[in-house]
């Protein structure tokens, strides 16, 4: 479902904000679906991690990562429904 919206271009005020473009934003799916999987098992298990207690936590990348990656180019004709 992300991927249409990223289709559609309702992420676009974000990615003009972040300066990333859709492919970017697109490549960035797979990624931010693992971060939310893992972030619903700790609150489902009641586990969180040592950092966690401290207002850290294990899910989300550091500051400094490029969480966007290096994706090329969208256009319509690469990426239909």
């Amino acid at each position: 479902m992300l991927e249409a919206l990223i289709k559609a271009g309702a992420f676009d005020g974000i990615a003009a904000q972040k300066e990333v473009s859709r492919a970017k934003l697109f490549s960035a799916v797979a990624a931010a679906q693992e971060s939310a999987a893992a972030a619903q098992k700790e609150r489902d298990t009641g586990q969180t991690s040592l950092l966690a207690l401290f207002g850290g936590g294990t899910t989300a990348p550091p500051p400094n990562q490029d969480v966007f990656g290096q994706g090329e180019e969208w256009t319509p004709k690469r990426c239909s429904l």
